[in-house]
């Protein structure tokens, strides 16, 4: 139910502060100059709050997107999955904070974030050479909705991901690069030819697996099934651990790895940089 109660300043102004109670729902109020804005404030909210539609509390039109992305970056970035990309969101997330860290959270809309989507776009890249790429602002917009969405989900301060309904910049399909024969058998012989005991090993996983550098030089003998012939990769983008098959003349790479190894427990590439 709504109730309008009528206060009076020290300076013998006049206010009227709405109250709403639905039940289920967290009681709203709002304050206003005028009787009749308080009466209309409260039946629109009290309608609204009994549909389930949200209605900004005053903590809504106080809390901004700064204190929402300091509070995900001290609180969430440091413990959330595959968080080994904590910097590199944190940085994304400062141009976020600079500016529109300002933006109050009952104003965080769409139509907000698409105004600052194109500010990115006409953003300066660091390495020169034009504005940002396509794949960068919807990196940053990926930084920002992992903000909303736990705001939305977590903390109940918003009513849903604004950044859900904003359309993505279109990505270039980048260039996809295969080694020619030659250049394979060069890198392979300048692999044999390197003080690195490690490099042949880790380069012929990497041509037999499609594996990463941060997935293979992590690996310990544990992950590895010798019999089977499969590696487990532990930390992986979506962080579901992988394991993937060993084929072709990585097989015999990784069995001198093993035997070379006078442990043959621990890291598989020891003495790694």
């Amino acid at each position: 139910m709504a109730t309008i109660v009528r206060r009076v300043g020290h300076d013998g102004t006049t206010s009227y502060q709405a109250r709403v109670r639905v039940r289920g729902e967290r009681p709203r109020s709002r304050t206003f100059k005028r009787k009749t804005d308080a009466v209309a404030w409260a039946a629109k909210a009290e309608s609204d709050m009994g549909h389930g539609s949200y209605v900004p509390t005053t903590a809504d039109r106080r809390r901004t997107l700064g204190e929402l992305i300091e509070k995900f970056t001290a609180e969430y970035l440091p413990v959330k999955p595959n968080s080994k990309d904590g910097a590199k969101v944190a940085a994304m997330l400062q141009w976020w904070k600079d500016q529109a860290g300002f933006v109050t959270l009952d104003k965080l809309t769409p139509k907000t974030v698409a105004g600052y989507r194109a500010e990115l776009s006409a953003k300066p890249s660091a390495r020169g050479g034009g504005a940002l790429s396509g794949a960068t602002v919807n990196r940053y917009l990926a930084a920002l909705s992992a903000v909303c969405k736990w705001a939305w989900k977590e903390l109940g301060w918003l009513p849903s991901n604004p950044v859900l309904a904003i359309t993505k910049r279109s990505e270039g399909a980048g260039v996809v690069r295969f080694l020619s024969d030659d250049e394979r058998k060069s890198l392979l012989t300048a692999c044999r030819a390197s003080d690195d005991p490690n490099i042949y090993c880790a380069v012929m996983l990497a041509l037999a697996t499609g594996a990463r550098r941060g997935n293979i030089f992590p690996l310990r003998w544990e992950d590895v099934d010798l019999e089977r012939m499969t590696l487990l990769f532990a930390d992986t983008k979506n962080g579901q651990p992988r394991r993937v098959p060993v084929v072709g003349p990585a097989v015999a790479a990784i069995r001198q790895q093993w035997e070379s190894d006078p442990t043959q427990r621990g890291w598989e590439f020891k003495g790694r940089s």
